[in-house]
């Protein structure tokens, strides 16, 4: 069982009057349920291109966003050296949302903002693989069972600095 855990993102976004378009890489680690410390290990990776829309409200901005992109999801257990993993190529799908805050007013140079998000990803394809001892099939989405198609959707929440140019 996976419990949340912390995530780093980082982007470079083009943004004209209310549109913005970006380039998002995030990764994060989930708390695994079970085994010792350092034993078990989850992981995920997006790199997404995204198309984000921005509206002004008094003091902030509000945004959302869309895009797909590259998704994977890795659970390791190191004693064994197993795997259990999933990675798709454009199948990963982010929807995007929050505030944008200009930190200006506030005493900080022009240009630095703070951004509160939540992100969801959905995983609608890709590759499974299951290695034991390092070796193991890696099956593409169309030889498995739909039951064994199933991956979990992400739910990221954050904050971030942001700087414009």
């Amino acid at each position: 069982k996976n419990y949340p855990g912390p995530y780093v993102s980082a982007g470079m976004e083009y943004r004209f009057w209310y549109l913005g378009t970006a380039l998002e890489f995030d990764y994060g680690w989930q708390i695994v349920e079970g085994g010792g410390v350092g034993e078990i290990s989850s992981t995920n990776m997006h790199v997404t291109p995204m198309l984000k829309v921005y509206y002004p409200l008094d003091e902030v901005e509000v945004f959302g966003g869309f895009g797909m992109g590259y998704s994977s999801v890795a659970v390791h257990e190191e004693q064994s050296n197993s795997e259990a993993s999933w990675s798709s190529f454009w199948e990963g799908m982010k929807i995007s949302g929050g505030i944008w805050l200009d930190l200006e007013p506030l005493g900080w140079a022009d240009g630095f903002s703070l951004d509160l998000v939540a992100n969801m990803v959905f995983n609608s394809g890709g590759n499974r693989c299951t290695k034991y001892n390092g070796a193991g099939p890696c099956l593409a989405s169309k030889d498995l069972k739909p039951h064994q198609r199933d991956v979990a959707g992400q739910l990221q929440a954050g904050a971030a600095f942001r700087y414009t140019f």
